[in-house]
Parts: C-alpha cells; sequence; structure tokens
C-alpha cells in the first residue's frame, strides 16, 4: 500500500543506511535515539539521491531550453538595429510606427506562444514527472518503494519537506543560541542614571536574580522596593545573603532595612560617626558597584552609575572588603534600636522638593 504519514517514517528509517548496517553487540533495538538517527539518515539519503538525480535529468533540458532562446535574442536585436536604421533615414514619426509594428508582432508572438505552453504543458509537466519517478526508481532501487506510484512520491516529498522546515528552524535557533552561550561577556559594563525606560534598573534586577551562592549587599540606603523584594527571593532560594547599611539610613522614610532584616536576612550596621558609604554588591562571580544607591530617586532623578565587573580580581577585591567590612561591624554589634540622630561634619543639607520626582513617578 503507499504510505502515509503514519507509515512514512518507518520506510524511511528501513531504507536509511543506518537500518541496513548490522546491529552492534548490546544495542537497544528499536530504542527511540536509534530510530530518530534512522529516521534522519533515511530522509538524507531520499533527499540527497533526489537532488542528485534531478540536476542529472533536467539539466540537459534547461541547457537546451537555453539554447533555443538565443535565436529569439538574436532576432529582438536584429529588430532594434533595423529600427534605429529607419528612425536615421526616415525620422522619427517612421521609427515611432516601426516600433509599434514590432511591438504588436512581439505581443502576437507572444500571445500564440502561451497558448501553445497552454495546449502542451499538462501533458509535458505530467510526463516529464512520470519519467523522473521512474527513472529515479531504476537509479535507486532502494529509495523505489518510496516513489512506487504518484501518492507514495507526493507522501513522500511532503515529508521531506517538513523536515526541510523543522531542520532551517533547529539551524537557526541553533545559529541565535551558540553566540550568546559561548561569546564571552565583556569584563566590564557600565549603566548610567537617571533612565526613565527602567531597562538599566531591569538589568541590575537581573543581575540579583540571577544570583545561586552568594549576595553580599554593602548599600549606603536601601529603599528600592523592586531590588530589595529580589534580595527576598535571593534568600528564599537559599542564597547566602547578607547586607551592610549605613545606620542612619535604617529608619529614613521608605526603607527597607528593617522589613529584610525581619525576613530573616542577616544585616549589620556601622554603629560609627563615619558613614558607610559604600555602594556595591557581589553576586556570585559578578561586582555591580558605582555611585547608585539602590533607591528610586536615585534611578529615576539622579545622574549615577554602576559598573557590571566580571573580572576575578575585582570580584576578589570587593568580597575581601564585604568580609573585613562584615567582621569589623559584627564585633561592634548589631543594633534593632532606632539609632539616635547625631549631627555629621560636612554633611550637606536636604535638598528641599525631591518628593517631586516620586509624584509623577510610578512606584
Amino acid at each position: 500500500p503507499p504510505p502515509t504519514f503514519a507509515t512514512l517514517p518507518g520506510r524511511l528509517h528501513q531504507h536509511s543506511p543506518r537500518a541496513r548496517q548490522p546491529p552492534k553487540p548490546g544495542a537497544m533495538a528499536g530504542s527511540f535515539w536509534a530510530s530518530a538517527g534512522g529516521l534522519a539518515s533515511g530522509t538524507w539519503a531520499f533527499s540527497r539521491d533526489a537532488v542528485s538525480h534531478t540536476m542529472a535529468t533536467f539539466a540537459p533540458g534547461f541547457a537546451k531550453a537555453l539554447n533555443s532562446a538565443a535565436p529569439l535574442l538574436r532576432s529582438a536585436s536584429e529588430l532594434a538595429e533595423i529600427a534605429a536604421e529607419r528612425a536615421s533615414a526616415s525620422g522619427a514619426r517612421q521609427a515611432v510606427e516601426d516600433a509599434a509594428a514590432s511591438a504588436m508582432a512581439g505581443a502576437s508572438g507572444v500571445v500564440q506562444a502561451l497558448q501553445l505552453q497552454k495546449m502542451i504543458c499538462d501533458s509535458c509537466v505530467t510526463q516529464a514527472i512520470e519519467h523522473w519517478r521512474s527513472s529515479f526508481a531504476e537509479a535507486f532501487p532502494v529509495h523505489s518503494p518510496l516513489v512506487a506510484d504518484w501518492t507514495s512520491m507526493f507522501a513522500t516529498f511532503a515529508w521531506v519537506l517538513v523536515a526541510l522546515i523543522v531542520a532551517v528552524q533547529v539551524a537557526l535557533g541553533i545559529a541565535d543560541f551558540m553566540p550568546r552561550c559561548c561569546a564571552r561577556r565583556a569584563a566590564t559594563e557600565t549603566l548610567f542614571f537617571p533612565d526613565k525606560t527602567g531597562a538599566n534598573l531591569a538589568r541590575i534586577r537581573r543581575e540579583v536574580a540571577s544570583a545561586r551562592k552568594r549576595l553580599w549587599l554593602a548599600m549606603y540606603t536601601l529603599t528600592d522596593d523592586v531590588l530589595s523584594a529580589e534580595v527576598t527571593r535571593a534568600h528564599v532560594r537559599g542564597v547566602d545573603v547578607r547586607i551592610i547599611v549605613d545606620d542612619e539610613q535604617v529608619d529614613v522614610p521608605g526603607s527597607d532595612v528593617r522589613r529584610l532584616s525581619d525576613a530573616g536576612i542577616p544585616t549589620l550596621l556601622d554603629n560609627a560617626a563615619a558613614r558607610m558609604h559604600h555602594k556595591f554588591v557581589v553576586v556570585d562571580d559578578v561586582v555591580l558597584s558605582g555611585s547608585f544607591n539602590w533607591t528610586r530617586q536615585a534611578s529615576q532623578a539622579n545622574w549615577e552609575n554602576v559598573c557590571i565587573m566580571r573580572d576575578s580580581s575585582s570580584v576578589a577585591a570587593f568580597a575581601k572588603e564585604f568580609r573585613r567590612l562584615w567582621a569589623e561591624f559584627r564585633r561592634r554589634g548589631r543594633t534593632d534600636k532606632r539609632s539616635a540622630t547625631r549631627k555629621r561634619d560636612c554633611t550637606p543639607p536636604r535638598a528641599p522638593g525631591l518628593s517631586r520626582f516620586y509624584a509623577s513617578s510610578p512606584p
């Protein structure tokens, strides 16, 4: 019986070179990968032989058609030369009349050619396909069951077309994935603020979300709920999350420090007259550092920068500094009480009107 889409893969596998080889000792007969390999091998073998046979069968016909078209091209060139000679002899009017007559004659010839082609097209195409099918089955007996009749042949070619589409999609997917997978990322990436689009903040968020081993955060002030929520999720995943903040920033409006501490994240304060003015985070083998505090004011209004560094020496240096600060501030003792307000030297007064930035921005 002619193959269908349900039986065609099995026939292709039967006629594949892989299926004709004797099974290796210990091989799992009928396993999924063996069947898939045989199907792919059979599809490739049929496609290769079909293309080579088509080229061998129709290439001489194409050459003959080109040779037949050469006299027509020469006739058109001769008509153009005659028209040019008449134009020079009898003037532009006669040239236009001759050109019109030539065009009418050419159009008439085209109509006649199309009518002739329509009469012989059906029979020629049918004969050509039948000739290809029979000659292909004779030249490649191993594929003859796949082209035993017209139904088998068209089912086989439909399967090959589907396989080609799938192969192209897989190749495009691999071509898109490999550069992103194998290419070495830049050692340093720089983000600048303010960024009204939110793309740079989303970039920082992705880095924090990628944490799997450690997330060590040394931040002067921490009020951005989006980034704080990502820190909490990292803690829930079992990441080693630690936070160091300036003690005067614990109770500023919108501070997320106490909420993170209440969630079970180890948090230390500096408890010093000087400011803990660092703004960096160690995320596994990446460091984010710059002037950027984790606040909405910094991302949407201030002129800030964040450098994302991946070189091992920078990561090791920041990790060493964080461990030093952690040990020093732990010796001073963690405080959960409201820190006393104290005047610090060289502290500028708060600029008025900063709340206007939050009124027009999303939370």
